[in-house]
């Protein structure tokens, strides 16, 4: 007989009717630790807090000095560790400072009472607007908070959160410590529970929430005052003295900046200093939007103390907020790289105003808040509203630019040898060698590097007439000059073609960089484009920097010194072969020499545009550039000038990788002597583009006349 058919029936009692939804403890490390990674995010959202809160004023106290010290003395703890072996050599993130270092969040709006504590600060991902409205208590502002998870905040950069909050009315205030590692020790989310501590016989005048952070994660206080004051400045758009924020008792306020053209114009801005436009979704629905496009001015040489020069990458264009907070951006949005103008770009702030995209019931604004959810029409027709507008205003600044740097080259010393040089061109010619010259100021600005040391070549490439010049300075025969004149003439021509041949040539190889640039955006399978990218930078090594164009790589029959490198370092053709199915490539590095002088090297180190660059790859590519410099002294008795590239992708300023944002930093504190540089495949197409696009339209302009 089967046992089976003997075996009692389970009790009904573990058959239970109803079963419940348990949400783990660790769901408060992803929204807080993984989301709010450095100070600066945790310090908006509970500056948010005080606003919605209608508070008038919020002081923020940041003790730097202490926190610098005490995280220097954990990274050399860290450093000794590992040294004597009883330590990984891994990051210490999530090493704490003494309790003593604290950073103090107090504002002065209405508070809470012990109830609201509980019933609304502490409920995770409460949907305020669903419950209240989207108006602040009193009806005075329209609230920034929306997902109920800047609580969290806190928890990214400190392990104890206290709050302490009193209610204006009420003679007591409450204080609670929410502690991380104790909390994580517990399953669920509703196991979790806080003792208050109440303080009584309070003044009921009085009201205040404060937030402490106690504890602090040391990675995620590397920034300086300056940093953290320009991120609170960008992440709320305040004006007037309704609402004022405070760092270290320093009031924040928009960087003091030098623009030189603000679009639109004055006359046709609103009372609020911006400009009006409607967007159109559909028929029957558009909606208003402000704004105002700014561009910095390019000159650096006064010492008043505005700034001044381009923007870094991930500060140009569109900031877009609502009800006064940062919702997304800086983004460029669809604006085409080509366009006319493009470089200004670089020197381009865009504020926008759109209240409507936070007060629609679906959620069109990201959690992170640097970016807009798209694929749905309010946002794409936003988007296309916003990029339009910037092209609208590149356009006026390029009229702007071109208006003005007429001035500039007549009171500038290098302009004015180069124009001399023009005015003694051919009249056929002296059209084109002007345009080329405004081109490159208007793009890169009189005062700049490129500017400076290209114009005068560029000039050059356009005629052979300064031997001509040349000629008459030392006194030749008058009588022969006509012969010479029609010689020179067919030179010129000759000379002129070529130079459209060469140009022409690097647009193809401009257009091929593009190509390949925009693969790695479409790409949703993994490829990966390194070897493409390496023989392209071979075949055209002006791609990577324009006076690459008499190097020769160490695949070149005359390129020796390149070839012994490329044998002894193991690198580009003399590489070890490895399975690549296991993605453990060979480094995808090459060298180039110039021809004149082979102790004048670069050496470029290329990865997939796929593949996020962090510390490790530059250290790579700063030992080969060490092992390169040992090589050239012992077997060429030389001194050697060697210069690197580092090409790839570089993460989002708010990444959570260490490595990443090790490389960030060392980006941001390289300095103009550096010998190395790290460059994205979209800036590299675009300093191409820049360098030969004026000279390839004046050219081919000039032989269409």
């Amino acid at each position: 007989m089967d046992k089976s058919s003997t075996t009692k029936p389970q009790d009904s009692r573990n058959r239970p009717s109803e079963i419940g939804m348990k949400i783990h403890t660790g769901m408060l490390e992803s929204l807080g630790i993984n989301m709010y990674t450095s100070i600066g995010k945790s310090l908006v959202e509970f500056i948010a807090n005080g606003f919605d809160a209608e508070a008038s004023k919020v002081y923020v106290n940041i003790p730097f000095d202490e926190i610098e010290i005490a995280r220097k003395e954990l990274r050399d703890k860290a450093k000794k560790e590992i040294a004597e072996g009883k330590r990984e050599n891994n990051i210490n993130i999530y090493e704490s400072l003494p309790s003593n270092i604290e950073i103090v969040i107090k504002d002065n709006g209405h508070g809470m009472t012990v109830e609201q504590l509980e019933d609304k600060f502490l409920v995770v991902n409460r949907r305020r607007r669903d419950a209240e409205g989207s108006k602040s208590e009193n009806g005075l502002r329209h609230v920034m908070g929306r997902k109920g998870l800047g609580k969290l905040a806190g928890f990214g950069v400190a392990e104890q959160v206290i709050v302490r909050t009193k209610r204006k009315t009420e003679t007591y205030a409450t204080t609670i410590t929410m502690d991380f590692n104790k909390i994580k020790l517990l399953e669920d989310v509703g196991d979790v529970k806080f003792q208050p501590i109440y303080e009584n016989n309070l003044d009921p005048s009085d009201s205040e929430t404060t937030i402490t952070l106690r504890k602090l994660r040391c990675d995620s206080l590397k920034y300086k005052e300056t940093f953290i004051n320009d991120t609170l400045s960008k992440n709320f758009f305040i004006t007037g003295d309704d609402f004022c924020i405070y760092l270290n008792q320093e009031k924040i306020n928009e960087p003091d900046v030098d623009y030189e053209f603000i679009y639109p114009p004055e006359n046709e801005r609103e009372e609020n200093g911006l400009g009006l436009t409607d967007v159109f979704v559909h028929e029957g629905f558009d909606y208003p939007i402000y704004y105002l496009v700014k561009y910095r001015s390019r000159k650096n040489d006064s010492n008043d103390g505005k700034i001044r020069g381009s923007l870094s990458a991930n500060l140009r264009g569109a900031r877009v907020y609502c009800n006064q907070r940062l919702a997304a951006g800086p983004s460029l949005f669809n604006l085409e790289t080509g366009m006319h103008n493009f470089h200004s770009q670089s020197y381009m702030e865009c504020i926008i105003h759109a209240d409507v995209l936070d007060q629609q019931e679906a959620d069109l604004i990201g959690t992170n808040r640097s970016g807009l959810k798209t694929d749905n029409e309010i946002v794409d027709a936003f988007v296309d509203s916003i990029t339009e507008l910037m092209k609208k205003s590149l356009y006026a600044h390029s009229k702007y630019r071109e208006a003005t740097v007429e001035k500039e080259i007549e009171n500038d010393p290098v302009s004015r040898t180069v124009m001399s040089a023009v005015s003694q061109l051919p009249k056929k010619s002296r059209e084109p060698a002007k345009k080329i010259l405004t081109t490159l100021a208007v793009s890169e600005g009189i005062d700049s590097e490129a500017y400076q040391e290209v114009a005068p070549h560029l000039i050059k490439a356009i005629n052979s007439s300064e031997v001509l010049i040349d000629l008459i300075k030392s006194g030749v025969n008058p009588n022969d000059m006509r012969t010479v004149i029609e010689q020179l003439h067919e030179l010129a021509s000759m000379e002129k073609s070529d130079v459209l041949k060469l140009y022409r040539g690097r647009k193809h190889g401009i257009d091929g960089l593009q190509i390949l640039e925009e693969r790695s955006h479409e790409n949703d399978r993994g490829e990966r484009y390194e070897d493409e990218l390496q023989e392209l930078f071979k075949e055209c090594p002006w791609l990577i920097k324009a006076e690459y164009n008499n190097y020769l790589t160490s695949d070149d029959n005359m390129g020796t010194v390149a070839k012994k490198l490329s044998s002894k370092l193991k690198i580009d053709s003399k590489a070890v072969n490895v399975d690549k199915s296991k993605d453990k490539r060979p480094d995808l590095v090459f060298v180039i020499t110039n021809t004149d002088n082979p102790t004048q090297i670069a050496v470029i180190e290329l990865k997939s545009p796929n593949v996020d660059l962090n510390m490790e790859h530059l250290n790579q590519l700063k030992a080969y550039m060490m092992d390169i410099e040992s090589i050239i002294k012992n077997d060429y008795d030389s001194e050697v000038n060697i210069t690197g590239h580092l090409i790839g992708n570089l993460s989002r300023p708010d990444t959570q990788s260490r490595d990443s944002k090790l490389l960030l930093k060392e980006i941001a504190d390289a300095g103009p002597a550096t010998k190395w540089e790290i460059i994205t495949l979209p800036k590299l197409l675009e300093r191409a583009r820049l360098i030969h696009k004026g000279t390839i339209e004046a050219i081919e302009a000039d032989e269409d006349g």
